[in-house]
C-alpha cells in the first residue's frame, strides 16, 4: 500500500509525499531494496544529490537490479564515486 502510494507521488513530482510513503513501507520491510532506490530517485528529484546516492547505495546493497544498473551506467557514475 505505501510503496504504490509512494511511486504515484514520485510520478506527480510530489517527491516529498513519495519520501514519507516510502519510510512507512521501510519501517513495515526494511529489506525491500525498491523502496530505497525510489527514495533515491525522489531525493535526486529534489536535488539533494547526498542523500540519492546514500538510497542507490544501499538498494544497490540489498540487490536491487536497477540501483546496480544505474550505479555501474555513465549517468550513475557520480554516484558510484562518492565516498560514503
Amino acid at each position: 500500500y505505501f510503496y504504490a502510494r509512494a511511486y504515484s507521488s514520485y510520478f506527480l513530482k510530489e517527491y516529498i509525499e513519495a519520501i514519507k510513503y516510502l519510510k512507512k513501507a521501510i519501517a513495515i520491510d526494511p529489506e525491500f531494496a525498491n523502496s530505497y532506490y525510489l527514495i533515491g530517485l525522489s531525493k535526486q528529484g529534489l536535488g539533494n544529490k547526498r542523500g540519492s546516492c546514500i538510497n542507490y547505495k544501499k538498494a544497490a546493497s540489498l540487490k536491487s537490479v536497477q540501483a546496480t544498473k544505474y550505479l555501474n551506467s555513465r549517468s550513475g557514475k557520480w554516484c558510484k564515486n562518492m565516498p560514503d
